[in-house]
């Protein structure tokens, strides 16, 4: 069901921006943008690099967001970043990309097309906003807001696409330091998050490792501790992107 929704970004704007300049962690930001997703009657966002062509996926690309890991992974194992009209609508202008499914779908099969509509309404995604960023140094990037409400305004675009790039040069601040000083993982670590990265429930990665399912929920938050993530689908796109895993 697409719900209407008037944003109240505007009104605590100041409040929101004096936190992303107060930021110490990448969490300080998670929460933030989380709050400003909420208010506007958005359900995930995703905060991401643009693929530079050595990308295998959106999880090489997540920086920080709330999608689901199932949903991250599934995406991944569908490979549908390859033929994303959404990735390549921002590589070729900075505006705000509105888009619905009912307007998106040229840029790919029909099967493809289904394949991916049902995906994400299984997760109850149905439209959105992208919008597009740049870092201190050039990075290019965006930050998505996903869910099931009508369109956004003009004046909610402006608001929004102001706070994007706020929130995604705090990000890139954070990150240069952060990437400076990242702890090593351990090698059970690196399991958990790998199998994790796979689309494996804890559970399963239990049964892969042969370890309960308590004990891989620690390692991941272990891992999450020294990465200074914010939820599963954090840890797991900060590890790819210090390729930690890539001996995995």
């Amino acid at each position: 069901m697409q719900v209407a929704r008037a944003t109240t970004v505007s009104a605590e704007d100041m409040d929101h921006l004096k936190g992303l300049s107060e930021a110490r962690t990448s969490y300080d930001v998670f929460r933030i943008v989380k709050e400003v997703c909420l208010n506007s009657g958005y359900k995930k966002f995703i905060m991401l690099r643009l693929p530079d062509g050595n990308d295998a996926g959106i999880a090489d690309l997540g920086i920080i967001t709330n999608w689901d890991p199932e949903l991250i992974g599934a995406y991944d194992t569908m490979s549908l970043m390859s033929d994303s009209p959404i990735l390549k609508a921002l590589k070729k202008s900075t505006l705000p990309y509105v888009w619905r499914f009912e307007t998106i779908m040229s840029g790919r099969s029909e099967d493809r097309s289904r394949s991916a509509a049902d995906l994400f309404q299984e997760f109850g995604i149905t439209s959105g906003v992208y919008f597009h960023c740049s870092g201190p140094s050039g990075q290019r990037g965006a930050l998505g807001f996903v869910g099931d409400r009508l369109d956004p305004s003009e004046a909610e675009l402006m608001e929004l696409s102001y706070f994007a790039n706020h929130a995604y040069e705090a990000v890139c601040n954070l990150d240069v330091m952060q990437a400076k000083s990242v702890d090593t993982l351990t090698e059970r670590e690196k399991e958990c998050v790998y199998w994790t990265a796979c689309g494996k429930t804890s559970s399963e990665v239990g049964t892969i490792l042969k370890i309960s399912d308590n004990t891989v929920n620690n390692y991941l938050a272990s891992a999450a501790m020294k990465l200074d993530t914010a939820n599963k689908a954090h840890t797991v796109a900060k590890a790819i992107r210090y390729g930690l895993l890539d001996d995995m």
